[in-house]
């Protein structure tokens, strides 16, 4: 509700400028997530490859975001 009511308040406008957040795909986050556990590519380039910012990059490599994708790779890895 706060949220909505800043917006309706006029008091996102800078957020409302930068555009629509961009949401990773489920395939985005599986090759991100495995090219940097298993392939140990940096999280930053390969931020800078799929041209996102590292610390998204990194939130979901450290599973504080997306949990739910990485730990179903978790599982297939260990089952392999």
């Amino acid at each position: 509700q706060n949220i909505l009511h800043a917006h309706a308040e006029g008091r996102m406008a800078k957020r409302a400028l930068t555009g629509a957040v961009n949401v990773l795909t489920e395939d985005q986050v599986y090759d991100l997530y495995l090219s940097v556990k298993r392939d140990k590519v940096g999280i930053s380039e390969k931020a800078r490859q799929m041209g996102i910012p590292r610390t998204t990059a990194s939130s979901i490599i450290n599973k504080r975001s997306r949990s739910d994708i990485t730990d179903s790779i978790d599982k297939e890895l260990s089952l392999a």
